[in-house]
């Protein structure tokens, strides 16, 4: 099942309900997502698709859209922003292979300094 495809005016008020607050005079205002600090309110308030971009298939659903001011929109140019989720961990989304070549090298450079060959900057002791 995907999500909910909502049209923008009513996704633009569920996101000011969301993420903004409601003014003394009754109008709903929001910060700028980029952290630009501009206050925005209405129809000046445009919808960013986050972290998923349009030109890389993101829809306008609630859990792939936030407010932004229009300068800071229009500069994002529709890069992809990795989630913290999805980005790759160091040794961990190594290839086996890759990973044991790198603990052999680890071993390897071990045991060089337990044997006194190497004082730990690459210099050989037994030849000075």
């Amino acid at each position: 099942m995907s999500p909910r495809s909502y049209t923008h005016k009513k996704l633009r008020a569920m996101l000011f309900q969301r993420d903004g607050w409601q003014a003394a005079d009754g109008q709903w205002q929001a910060r700028c997502a980029f952290g630009c600090g501009a206050i925005i309110s209405g129809r000046a308030a445009t919808i960013d698709r986050y972290p998923v971009p349009g030109r890389f298939g993101g829809t306008y659903v609630l859990t792939n859209t936030r407010l932004a001011c229009g300068p800071c929109n229009w500069r994002d140019g529709g890069k992809y922003v990795q989630p913290p989720h999805e980005r790759p961990k160091s040794i961990e989304k190594l290839s086996k292979r890759e990973s044991r070549l790198i603990e052999g090298l680890k071993a390897r450079k071990r045991k060089l300094d337990v044997e006194g060959r190497y004082n730990g900057h690459g210099i050989r002791m037994d030849l000075l």
